[in-house]
């Protein structure tokens, strides 16, 4: 049984291999851990334990569509090189790219969100979320047979973006003059903000309310580098048109200094928007574009509230009748008591055997 496993912001295959320590050694020998490397190197994450004797890596330096794409990249090739795998295990922003990998198997990053007519130009939306109970439980688990793996394991992850320019598109144009208002200096203070009276679809507010929840957080607490791209300055969403129509590119201002104006711009100018990530929120994906592999979503007692709401989230983009939820007693880690290690471990053979079921 092979697990790939991927590493969170600011730390590396190797220091997982170490967090993960307890866990592994209540494994099964028929177990393997694959460990993979994010590509890029960054400020060590916070409250990092013991000296750290190697560079510290993370797998997205920004999160627009390209980044993605990128990163996406990297995990395919690695699979086509290292795999097979039978399941994978994501911590943290290593989570966030194996969610936003099995989403695109699935074929929710394409750009096709809920919409009342397939031959209509441009997707409209629901009143509003769908229950997670709209996805009736099946006893013949289903899968998207596109996917390489059998299961998957979140540890502490938040979300999942798209790597498609197209994604989720209308809710970033068409701003209007209260729109822009509301967004003044976003994503700070996020959680103070009222986006209930954004203008379009109700999920255009749910969509900003998340992104930015996710920014703010993952910037305050160190998740992400301070100088992190955002795509959020002054060359994406308050961009003037040029003469060409394509936006002139720029150095992008630190992470901190990326307080967007929301300019007015071309509404139809989805290039004006290239760098802000799109991320996928189950409010704008159709029902039936959902991961079909049984999933294991574990969070920490004593993380930060928000992000334990982002993590809970993105158990609605998997499918309901194939999801098992873990809470253990830590903050922002792993499992790591004895109790947790083994509530652990019979999550994750439950989703092993039901894995090996779907069709």
């Amino acid at each position: 049984m092979r697990i790939l496993c991927l590493h969170g912001y600011g730390t590396s295959g190797a220091i997982l291999r170490s967090q993960l320590d307890a866990i592994i050694s209540q494994a099964d020998p028929s177990y393997e851990f694959v460990f993979l490397d994010g590509e890029y190197e960054c400020p060590p994450a916070r409250g990092l334990r013991g000296s750290i004797s190697s560079p510290t890596l993370c797998f997205n330096k920004a999160f627009g569509p390209d980044e993605i794409e990128s990163s996406l990249e990297h995990l395919d090739d690695f699979i086509e090189t290292d795999g097979p795998f039978d399941g994978i295990l994501g911590f943290s922003q290593g989570g966030s790219l194996a969610l936003s990998y099995l989403l695109r198997d699935a074929g929710t990053t394409t750009g096709e969100l809920k919409s009342s007519s397939s031959s209509s130009s441009s997707p409209s939306y629901p009143s509003s979320m769908p229950a997670s109970s709209s996805l009736a439980p099946s006893s013949t688990p289903s899968s998207s047979s596109s996917s390489p793996f059998k299961f998957a394991i979140f540890l502490s992850t938040i979300v999942a973006f798209s790597p498609q320019q197209g994604f989720a598109a209308d809710l970033l144009t068409r701003l209007t003059t209260n729109d822009r208002f509301i967004l003044q200096g976003f994503p700070h203070h996020s959680e103070t903000r009222d986006y209930s009276s954004m203008s379009g679809p109700p999920e255009r507010a749910l969509f900003f309310e998340s992104l930015g929840l996710v920014l703010d957080k993952s910037l305050s607490g160190g998740f992400i580098a301070p100088d992190t791209d955002l795509g959020l300055d002054s060359t994406s969403l308050s961009a003037q048109q040029s003469e060409s129509g394509i936006e002139a590119e720029s150095t992008p201002a630190p992470a901190s200094e990326q307080a967007s104006t929301f300019s007015e711009t071309n509404s139809h100018a989805v290039s004006y928007v290239p760098r802000v990530p799109r991320l996928i929120h189950p409010a704008i994906l159709a029902p039936s574009h959902r991961v079909r592999i049984p999933t294991v979503h574990i969070v920490g007692h004593r993380d930060e509230p928000a992000l334990i709401a982002l993590s809970r989230l993105m158990e609605q983009v998997c499918d309901p009748s194939l999801v098992r939820h873990l809470v253990h007693d830590g903050a922002h880690d792993v499992p790591r008591s004895l109790k947790d290690v083994r509530a652990f471990w019979t999550a994750v053979e439950w989703a092993v055997g039901l894995g090996q079921r779907v069709v």
